[in-house]
């Protein structure tokens, strides 16, 4: 009576089962090479030149995305724009300018300029050596029409002796030595930059930390925090100009290179010392005129509303690229990241005719995020700016370069790197059995150390995990064309590229439909 009971039982869940299973193989049979081979050929094209963020190709990839939403009914956080899918958002930067220095027949590029105002010129002046521009030292210069060196401990405290003695002397033109340093102190510029201790520093601050793009939040976070030079310009009415140089450099700059850096410094002690030391010439060019440069670009971001609940899986992947190189080629990013958002292409068009047919219980909301390339802005710029409160997300699932194999090494032609991030483990609880029976991928969890580290920080997932959101990224691994323009779209392992967007399908059905 058990038997005949069980194998009721059985008979009754069989059609149900079988349901699932055919639900299952339906969908992600909707997974086709053509399909996703049309996507990143186009979003690959030479049209498209790179897809660089603000430019052209990037702006035709925003609306090819935008396109294929609306033809899928897809719902939009901004209907009354009219760009209804764009997120748009500005970068922010500020365009430093260039100085060079020239003496002894040889141009050094290094030198940091400041001045109170714009300045474009070529100049040659006489310097004379003014030790730490101590009362002692300059009193009895031949400082008249000429340059003073100094040393100086910080660049605020060589500014506000350069002011001062301006105002003493009328001194307008300074170099000012400053330690070299051996590498930025940790943190330096994550509070108010008050002061910086080392040439290493201020190069760093001018050249790279200055000129970041920012969207509209960090810039004025920047701007709020850089008390130092507003807009990098000396805050003074005088007509001033500075060079900070590394201190080593003095000793060639007075045709003394025999003589070392710590004999000049003991000059400092008495003034009849520093006269010893001769006027020297030196030329230098200056381009300064330190402006605010501005770029528009755009999230484009879609959902399906579920209705049951405001809880919400996000599925997403950068589309930006690099653009091209300075000779003119293009960097076509098939791979990085035309085959991420082809993923997100697919999955959007499969998931929306699902949610047709029968009921999910998360919402879906897809996002393909620009700027990425240029440090993770668009991302950045959603968590700061969410369309949804960060509560109601579950997890994020971000796919970034999964269409080769790692190292172009036929030892991974069948290999995904699949890592997990706070929460992430228990949305991928059964991925191995998934795998087993749909797709047959060799799904790697532990990718080493280093690609851990590369991953944590460098994709569209972490500044979600930041925000303590579980995260899931998908990617095939680095190769030899990465950031090359011979990403291009023949090399795309298709059938490895499938088979993963179809494991992503069934995971994120797999919770969805929980």
């Amino acid at each position: 009576m058990k038997f005949k009971i069980t194998i009721l039982i059985n008979l009754l869940l069989l059609p149900s089962l079988l349901f699932a299973q055919i639900s299952e193989e339906q969908y992600i049979r909707q997974v086709t090479i053509e399909k996703i081979k049309k996507h990143i050929d186009t979003l690959a094209s030479e049209t498209m030149e790179g897809r660089m963020t603000g430019e052209y190709g990037q702006k035709l990839a925003a609306q090819y995305i935008a396109d294929h939403f609306e033809k899928n009914n897809l719902k939009t956080f901004f209907p009354n724009n009219p760009e209804p899918y764009y997120q748009k958002f500005t970068l922010n930067s500020l365009q430093t300018g260039n100085s060079k220095m020239y003496y002894h027949a040889v141009s050094y590029n290094a030198p940091i300029f400041f001045s109170n105002k714009a300045v474009k010129d070529s100049i040659v002046d006489a310097v004379v050596f003014a030790g730490y521009a101590k009362k002692n030292e300059l009193e009895g210069l031949e400082i008249d029409n000429k340059s003073i060196f100094f040393f100086s401990e910080s660049v605020k405290s060589g500014i506000d002796k350069a002011i001062k003695i301006s105002d003493d002397y009328g001194t307008k033109s300074f170099i000012i030595g400053l330690p070299f340093g051996k590498r930025i102190h940790e943190n330096l510029f994550e509070k108010e930059i008050t002061d910086l201790h080392t040439f290493y520093e201020l190069f760093y601050f001018y050249n790279y930390y200055a000129k970041e793009k920012r969207n509209n939040i960090d810039y004025k976070r920047f701007k709020q925090n850089n008390l130092l030079v507003p807009d990098l310009k000396i805050n003074t009415d005088h007509d001033i100009h500075i060079l900070f140089v590394p201190e080593e450099l003095c000793v060639g700059l007075f045709n003394d290179q025999n003589r070392k850096l710590k004999d000049f410094k003991k000059l400092s002690r008495s003034n009849n010392e520093l006269k010893t030391i001769n006027h020297s010439v030196y030329a230098y060019s200056v381009d300064f005129n330190p402006q605010l440069k501005s770029i528009e670009t755009e999230n484009v971001v879609a959902y399906i509303d579920c209705e049951a609940t405001d809880e919400t899986i996000i599925v997403g992947a950068h589309y930006d690229h690099v653009g091209r190189n300075t000779n003119g080629s293009i960097n076509y990013g098939a791979d990085d990241n035309a085959s991420g958002t082809s993923a997100v292409l697919m999955l959007s068009e499969i998931i929306a005719k699902l949610s047709d047919e029968q009921k999910l219980n998360y919402d879906i909301l897809f996002i393909s995020y620009s700027a990425e390339e240029l440090g993770l802005i668009g991302s950045e710029y959603f968590v700061q700016n969410p369309t949804i409160p960060l509560s109601n997300i579950e997890v994020v699932f971000n796919m970034d370069m999964i269409g080769r194999d790692m190292d172009d090494d036929p030892e991974n032609s069948n290999r995904v790197f699949v890592l997990k991030w706070n929460d992430g483990k228990k949305f991928l609880k059964n991925i191995d059995e998934l795998n087993n029976q749909h797709t047959g991928l060799i799904l790697d969890q532990n990718p080493g150390k280093d690609y851990r580290m590369l991953w944590t920080y460098g994709s569209d997932h972490y500044p979600f995990i930041e925000k303590d959101i579980a995260g899931i990224t998908y990617f095939t691994g680095l190769h030899d064309d990465y950031h090359t323009p011979d990403d291009t779209p023949e090399k795309i392992n298709y059938d490895k590229l499938q088979r993963i967007i179809q494991l992503i399908l069934l995971n994120i059905l797999e919770i969805a439909k929980d």
